[in-house]
């Protein structure tokens, strides 16, 4: 055997130790840092989908539908998921961002069961649903243009989500 590699030691010295104690205390403080910058600030994640009514059976209300012209049946009722990533916040307007234009469609006519009141406070880690009221044919066109769904917090600023829930609506168009 090589005598080079037998006589090899590691030693480890107080200063050693104190350096790796300091580098830990940076790391935990850095991550620190991070988590309370993340706790302090609004975050909103908005999720748009739709929802249907259950009969007594348990099967889908055919209600809850409208057919187009190629016979699919396409979601009625509209609802946008507001969940709080953040700090508490006043939720002041919901509703749904229409593409090409600087237009919104505010959700103002809520689904009666289900209504909350507008503006509401979101705590952290809490959600709300605002469920709109029935898609009327005559707003078929601009429901086809929706591009998201948004939420205005009281400072003013926009959050926005997309979901599967606008290829459905495309459909409307036809």
């Amino acid at each position: 055997m090589h005598a080079g590699l037998a006589s090899w030691q590691i030693t480890i010295s107080r200063d050693d130790i104190t350096l790796v104690i300091a580098i830990f205390g940076v790391a935990l403080g850095v991550f620190n840092l991070w988590l309370v910058w993340k706790r302090e600030r609004v975050s909103l994640e908005v999720v748009p989908n739709s929802f249907f009514g259950i009969c007594q059976d348990g099967t889908l209300d055919p209600g809850s539908f409208y057919t187009n012209n190629k016979g699919e049946k396409l979601p009625k009722y509209l609802c946008v998921e507001v969940r709080n990533k953040g700090a508490s916040v006043s939720v002041d307007e919901v509703g749904f961002l229409i593409k090409g234009s600087t237009e919104r469609a505010v959700i103002t006519q809520q689904f009666a069961p289900r209504r909350i009141d507008i503006p509401f406070r979101s705590e952290p880690h809490s959600s709300k649903t605002v469920y709109a009221d029935a898609l009327r044919p005559e707003a078929f066109d601009i429901v086809s243009k929706y591009k998201c769904a948004y939420a205005v917090v009281a400072s003013g600023k926009r959050f926005t989500g997309k979901s599967a829930v606008f290829k459905q609506l495309r459909k409307f168009a036809d």
